[in-house]
């Protein structure tokens, strides 16, 4: 189970430590305004 995975039954989201490097599979949630969130296709 990724650590940045939402368990829904407990209402817990899981936060890396600053040294996890993201993985492949991880899913990644992004939090903000639509307009700054949709900036970050430039980060890939």
């Amino acid at each position: 189970l990724s650590p940045i995975i939402a368990i829904e039954k407990e209402n817990k989201i899981h936060i890396p430590s600053p040294d996890y490097v993201i993985q492949s599979d991880d899913i990644l949630v992004l939090f903000g305004a639509d307009e700054k969130i949709e900036k970050t296709i430039d980060w890939v």
